[in-house]
């Protein structure tokens, strides 16, 4: 047990923040680079995917960035901690690697920042891993002693049944090898899957939810075929599942984990409490797990169902959840689909047309006015956080509201470092300086790792990403329909859900001549000439500069007419110029 650490420690540890957030991404990238050369075995732990898009550095830099600012107020990082702590059981990581990720982390953290870290920051940062990594052991060595009991480590499996549950979607009936009862698990956890990758030379983990009831004799998952192939597109490890396994083959699984789950305990005939299961997509997965092991358990508690996919063609077990509802008055389902194929039928295959709506269902079948209703959400990761937002906007404590956080891309790790770091929706006139540092920094980061300047395009879909992540449902600001999408979107929906809003910056006199190719005053021409009589530098090169400029808009009394917030009416709009308060128009 390392010792804690002094107030001198922890005063140093947490003015080392900004540096950390500065160069984070840049220590974790060094850090996973030195360790995996000079340990290739733990290649089997790491996921070759999020190393070669940069997404597991990021997550770490935002981990550490986290630890450094909440030192002395580890509590809000308790979510956090439990939701890693299961992952590393599930990956089996032991007490012994974790010496070997200090050594390698501190190491990255001296060379990245040079004479900044003294001997005094240097001792500060190897007790505060340490204590970091006595939290980590002593819950995973809980998680190991009392989850998983006598199993411990890769276990191997056969696929008994290999059944497709729409054009996307397969499942895989597991049974062990060695014919002993399953332990149970909770409705709503996942079990890790590894494979040996010829390409890679060395084995490969991925996590999936169980898609069913407990059961002794057999584990299934529901698996959705990704477009990558190669190393480092996901989908890497489900598309070989989906190609090249078949019924027979063997597969080594770890015990069930996972901190999202509905308690057993609450599932007996007497629970009264209502569930709302809300996924859109494969989320669906563990969202079936819950909803059979509620019904097969007997219980009357009522349960909405509320799923979104892009179509009938790709949403899964269908058939399967209209028998549930034709057997079980208690529980409801509200379908929605994005795109219909002229054979379904309304009230039958589905119930709304289009993305999620929460605002198309009465708030009595949410359960909105039930003071004791627990959430469930599952999806892309911003899906998850509006739905949250929705329904705390109407009320709902967020402690009643659940989410199983996965997804991959830029947008996933916003989301999850916002959640994170313990950033919540606050005030606009807050968000004059946290929007810009957050775009500065996901921009410079991913500038180093591509080594390229980001798009115009893409700069302006990340501030409305990370404005509509830290404003949604604040002072009732969000769009009152929810999630609703703006008429002119109409390219762009993925799992009967919108990605990241597609919009267009609009000029603003308040901005410099060259910012967007054109000045207020001008005619609007955007030719090489133009731009070069009003001082304009070549398009590759604006790019560059868009970033100083959208910071500039969003300082308080020079806001620009270009800057994109949340609006009460397609989930975006402009600032009012001048307010220094950030008021929306």
């Amino acid at each position: 047990m390392a010792p804690p650490l002094t107030p001198s420690q922890v005063a140093i540890v947490k003015s080392t923040a900004p540096a950390l957030k500065e160069h984070g991404v840049e220590i974790t990238t060094l850090f996973y680079k030195n360790m995996l050369t000079a340990h290739p075995d733990l290649k089997n732990i790491f996921n070759e995917s999020s190393q070669t898009t940069g997404r597991q550095p990021r997550a770490l830099a935002g981990s550490v960035f986290a630890y450094a600012t909440y030192i002395d107020d580890l509590g809000k990082l308790s979510a956090a901690v439990e939701r890693i702590a299961h992952k590393h059981a599930s990956l089996d990581v032991l007490p012994e690697h974790y010496p070997i990720v200090g050594k390698y982390l501190i190491e990255a953290v001296a060379k990245v920042l040079g004479p900044a870290v003294t001997p005094d920051v240097a001792d500060a940062w190897k007790a505060a891993y340490a204590q970091l990594a006595d939290i980590f052991i002593g819950r995973e060595a809980q998680i190991y002693r009392d989850e998983f009991g006598d199993w411990r480590g890769w276990r191997r499996f056969v696929i008994k049944k290999k059944v497709p549950e729409s054009a996307e979607i397969t499942s895989f009936y597991l049974a062990p090898e060695d014919g002993k009862p399953l332990p149970p698990f909770k409705p709503g956890q996942y079990i890790s899957l590894h494979m040996f990758v010829d390409e890679l030379g060395h084995l490969q983990p991925r996590q999936y939810s169980l898609s069913d009831a407990p059961r002794a004799d057999y584990y299934r998952i529901s698996v959705k075929k990704e477009d990558g192939r190669e190393a480092g597109i996901r989908g890497l490890i489900s598309n070989r599942l989906h190609e090249r396994y078949n019924e027979g083959d063997f597969v080594e699984l770890t015990h069930p984990a996972g901190e999202f789950f509905v308690d057993p305990k609450t599932e007996g005939a007497g629970a009264s409490i209502p569930l709302a299961l809300i996924s859109a997509g494969v989320g669906i997965t563990p969202m079936i797990s819950i909803l059979n092991s509620t019904v097969e358990a007997g219980s009357k508690r009522p349960v909405a169902w509320v799923h979104g996919a892009r179509s009938s063609e790709v949403r899964a077990f269908g058939d399967h959840l209209r028998g549930i509802v034709e057997k079980n008055p208690h529980v409801d389902a509200t379908i929605f689909l994005s795109k219909l194929q002229g054979k379904e039928v309304q009230g039958v295959d589905y119930h709304h047309q289009g993305r999620m709506d929460l605002d198309k269902l009465d708030a009595a079948r949410l359960f909105l006015g039930d003071d004791k209703a627990q959430y469930y959400v599952c999806g892309p990761v911003k899906f998850m956080y509006d739905i949250k937002n929705y329904l705390v906007s109407k009320g709902v404590d967020e402690g009643r509201v659940h989410m199983e956080v996965f997804g991959t891309a830029i947008r996933s790790w916003v989301s999850t470092t916002i959640d994170l770091i313990g950033l919540k929706a606050r005030p606009l006139g807050n968000m004059s300086k946290t929007v810009p540092n957050l775009v500065s920094l996901i921009c410079r980061k991913k500038m180093k790792e591509a080594d390229t300047a980001l798009s115009l395009k893409t700069r302006v879909r990340l501030t409305t990403l990370v404005t509509i992540s830290l404003a949604s449902g604040n002072s009732g600001r969000s769009s009152p329909r929810g999630l609703r999408r703006p008429p002119h979107h109409s390219q762009g929906q993925r799992d009967g859900y919108s990605s990241i809003p597609k919009v267009r910056p609009i000029r603003s006199p308040m901005m410099a001549p060259r910012d967007f190719g054109g000045s207020s005053t001008s005619s609007g021409d955007s030719s090489p000439r133009a731009r070069k009589r009003r001082g304009c530098r070549a398009p590759d090169d604006r790019r560059h500069d868009w970033l100083g400029n959208c910071e500039r808009a969003w300082k308080p009394g020079f806001a620009s007419s270009s800057a994109l917030v949340p609006s009460s009416s397609y989930g975006y709009g402009r600032l009012k110029r001048g307010d220094p308060n950030m008021k929306i128009r």
